[in-house]
């Protein structure tokens, strides 16, 4: 089944009851699933150092917003599930890094 926004609700519904019988199985963290080789689970860019990377427009948000993206990337951070960025790296300003 493709889970999507294209959904019947009685799919939905259905998928819904299904992950909530099932919970159990699903990972949270790379600390719930033990014997795991990281390598499967970890995503890292292939950057070619040869070329210079395109700045971004800065992305705002409303004020409740940013408490919510702020408290999520400390949970991330907290389980592990992201690493802080390296400081070395000229590639984005302070002002622009989460």
């Amino acid at each position: 089944m493709l889970i999507g926004t294209l959904l019947t609700k009685k799919e939905k519904d259905e998928m819904i009851t299904f992950m909530c019988k099932n919970k159990d199985v699903f990972a949270w963290s790379h600390k719930d699933i033990p014997g795991v080789d990281l390598e499967m689970a970890v995503h890292s860019l292939n950057i070619d150092p040869k070329y210079q990377p395109v700045r971004q427009k800065k992305q705002r948000f409303a004020p409740e917003r940013n408490k919510t993206v702020s408290d999520e990337v400390d949970r991330l951070l907290e389980t592990d599930a992201i690493e802080p960025w390296n400081d070395d790296s000229d590639w984005m300003d302070m002002a622009d890094r989460v």
